[in-house]
């Protein structure tokens, strides 16, 4: 599986646990000072959400935020926590990563299926 998605020509790195780079993120989104992951970080809602899914059965990230020092760090959080920063940021910007999701999910299925594609993600700027 390749480990770079792209959203809006911006590139997104994963880390070795499939968590995603909000600092990242957030430049793809429009880097408004408003919508920092630090804020995002900060709610009672965010940390709340961690929680369970730190503490939900089913979960495959059981440490869903990660923060990383040095000249590749950053905070890197589960699927869930993009798309609740996303929903958090805008509809229509939670609406791309949703779209995004979906269409790197077909694009896997597909792969596996018919042995074509890749596993790219990339919002496009028109929204769909």
């Amino acid at each position: 599986m390749n480990n770079v998605i792209s959203i809006v020509n911006t590139t997104v790195r994963m880390d070795e646990d499939g968590r995603y780079c909000l600092i990242d993120i957030h430049k793809a989104a429009g880097g408004a000072s408003k919508d920092q992951p630090s804020l995002f970080l900060q709610l009672d809602a965010t940390a709340a959400l961690a929680g369970e899914i730190s503490n939900s059965r089913d979960s495959l990230n059981k440490t869903p935020i990660s923060s990383k020092v040095g000249r590749y760090g950053g905070t890197y959080v589960c699927k869930e926590l993009v798309y609740a920063y996303a929903m958090w940021i805008s509809p229509s910007f939670s609406l791309k990563v949703i779209r995004a999701f979906k269409r790197l999910n077909t694009e896997t299925l597909l792969a596996g299926r018919f042995g074509k594609g890749g596993n790219s993600l990339t919002f496009l700027q028109d929204g769909t």
